[in-house]
């Protein structure tokens, strides 16, 4: 009876391998469109891909930066 059970739990517990699709084309052909993924806007996601990027500082030469 043990072995049968054993037997069972072999067939029964395979785990399939997870396949990771990673289509570098989509990324390139995406039209992005970013939104924040939290609440400091640090990182920015894609709305239509998930393409994940951390901002970069904002590239306003008007804007005064203040060292203090």
């Amino acid at each position: 009876m043990y072995i049968i059970e054993l037997v069972y739990k072999l067939l029964t517990n395979r785990k399939k391998k997870k396949t990771v699709y990673f289509e570098e084309k989509e990324y390139q052909s995406c039209q992005h469109l970013f939104l924040p993924l939290d609440s400091t806007k640090e990182y920015l996601g894609c709305t239509k891909c998930g393409l994940v990027i951390k901002r970069e500082e904002e590239k306003n030469f008007f804007k005064e930066k203040q060292d203090f």
